[in-house]
């Protein structure tokens, strides 16, 4: 008896004798199979690892999976959900390796293909960078008691509210990410300037410029 099946290795059974009238039970079969895939998601710690509720996806991550024993790496790019998939991969155990600008290199060990996926789930440490610049009013002079506020796409707080100096000037420190950051002017003003900000953090940190006049010129 030949069994195949899509993605398996056939099986051939010995020889089975049959009576007249009887059902013959040959119990379980396995199949060994002949490829599988590796699939996964790479998120961000937002630079704090013990607060997932800041985590976001990483779109453009560079993952390697490597066959462990020898063999040739295969390379590919997480999407915009920070998902990847390699398709069709041999048998054996790989080792995972996960890159991306801003962040500290990930990993992930002995990850073995499935027909259904893997479903790993890196998170990668994020860099940080210091947000530094000067908030003036329409005339170029520095405004006291800004009050500065970082979001992310989601609405969410990442940052703030901090106050300017007298001389205008303030400092903010944002983990690698893409942000929306709202200038207000003192009271009794209500004058504001929303800026999206991309930060790609270093290590070791280091200053991003970031001049804001409010309300916004022309």
């Amino acid at each position: 008896i030949e069994v195949e099946a899509a993605d398996h290795e056939t099986m051939t059974s010995g020889d089975v004798v049959v009576a007249l009238g009887n059902l013959v039970d040959l119990g379980p079969i396995l199949l060994a199979a002949t490829g599988g895939d590796i699939t996964g998601t790479v998120s961000s710690d937002g630079a704090t690892a013990s607060d997932v509720s800041d985590d976001v996806n990483v779109v453009g991550a560079t993952v390697t999976a490597t066959p462990q024993g020898g063999g040739t790496p295969v390379e590919t790019t997480t999407d915009d959900d920070g998902a990847f998939r390699f398709e069709d991969l041999d048998p054996g155990t790989y080792d995972l390796a996960i890159t991306a600008a801003g962040f500290a290199d990930g990993a992930a060990a002995d990850v073995v293909p499935t027909l259904g996926g893997t479903g790993v789930v890196v998170t990668l440490v994020a860099y940080t960078r210091t947000l530094r610049g000067t908030v003036t009013d329409g005339a170029a002079t520095p405004i006291a008691g800004a009050t500065i506020t970082a979001t992310t796409a989601a609405g969410d707080v990442v940052a703030g509210p901090i106050m300017t100096a007298s001389d205008g000037t303030y400092s903010m420190v944002l983990a690698t990410g893409s942000y929306t950051v709202l200038f207000a002017a003192a009271a009794p003003s209500t004058d504001t300037n929303s800026v999206s900000v991309d930060v790609e953090g270093t290590d070791p940190v280091s200053d991003q410029t970031l001049d804001v006049t409010v309300p916004a010129t022309p």
